[in-house]
């Protein structure tokens, strides 16, 4: 494991793609499962796990579906990642990377009504 140097900060990332061998499901079977996987992601953010999560969008590659990313360790972040119900029914699968950059380029912390 790289140890990541001092001046950096790190986020673990969890990117969602559906895979080739997706089971097909019905219409309703796959409005359920999305509006669940969907409460799992708020309910990740919600609780402090995650700092957002949302659709990935105008990408060239269309197995590309979410992107996560989370205020806890990689290794916690993967196991909620496969605790979501779309990656349990084997719509998504969930690929995970610890990202780091030089300190203080984002700044997650910061009050969400865009208050200094």
């Amino acid at each position: 494991m790289v140890e990541i140097p001092d001046g950096f900060d790190s986020y673990a990332v969890v990117i969602l793609r559906r895979p080739g061998n997706a089971p097909e499901l019905g219409e309703e079977e796959a409005e359920a499962l999305q509006q669940r996987h969907q409460e799992h992601i708020m309910s990740l953010i919600q609780s402090g796990a995650a700092y957002a999560g949302g659709p990935l969008m105008d990408h060239s590659n269309p197995a590309l579906r979410g992107l996560m990313i989370f205020r806890v360790p990689l290794d916690e972040a993967r196991g909620l990642a496969a605790e979501d119900p779309a990656v349990r029914a084997g719509q998504l699968v969930p690929d995970s990377f610890t990202w780091w950059f030089p300190a203080g380029l984002l700044d997650f912390d910061r009050p969400r009504d865009g208050r200094d």
